[in-house]
C-alpha cells in the first residue's frame, strides 16, 4: 500500500496517536470495551493504545480501531509516522480531491490563511507550484 511501517513509536508519536484515538472514542460516546468490541480487538489493546503504552501497534489493529471509530487510516497511520511526509498529498491536489465543489477563489483564501499561519509560527510550507501536481 505504500505505508511504511516503523518497528515501535516515538514517545511524541504514541502521545500523539493516543490523543487522537481517545478523542475520537470520548466524541462518540464509546467506552473502551465498546470501541474494542466494534474493532474486534481486546479491550487491553485500546487502553494501550490510549495511553500510549502501545509502541508497536499492528497495522491491522489501528485499521481495525479506526475503522471503527470512523477515521481515515491515512490519517491514523500519518499520526504515527507510519505515513511519508513524501507520500502525504500536497494542499491544492488534496483540494481538490477532498472538497471538489470548492471553487478555485476558496483554495486561494485558504492557502493564504495556511501561508499566513506558517509565518507566524515560522514554519516553511511547499513552494509556489510544489502542490500544483
Amino acid at each position: 500500500m505504500g505505508y511504511v511501517m516503523r518497528t515501535s513509536l516515538s514517545g511524541e508519536k504514541a502521545k500523539a496517536l493516543a490523543e487522537l484515538l481517545s478523542s475520537q472514542r470520548l466524541k462518540r460516546g464509546y467506552s473502551i470495551r465498546q470501541l474494542a468490541a466494534n474493532a474486534g480487538v481486546p479491550a487491553a489493546t485500546v487502553l494501550r493504545l490510549e495511553r500510549g503504552e502501545l509502541r508497536a501497534p499492528q497495522a491491522d489493529t489501528l485499521r481495525a480501531v479506526a475503522a471503527a471509530l470512523g477515521l481515515s487510516i491515512s490519517d491514523v497511520f500519518t499520526t504515527a509516522d507510519w505515513l511519508p511526509k513524501s507520500e502525504l498529498p500536497s494542499f491544492r491536489p488534496y483540494m481538490r480531491a477532498k472538497y471538489g465543489a470548492l471553487p478555485d477563489e476558496g483554495v486561494a483564501e485558504l492557502q493564504a490563511y495556511l501561508d499566513q499561519l506558517a509565518a507566524k509560527y515560522g514554519v516553511t510550507g511547499p513552494i509556489d507550484g510544489e502542490d500544483e501536481a
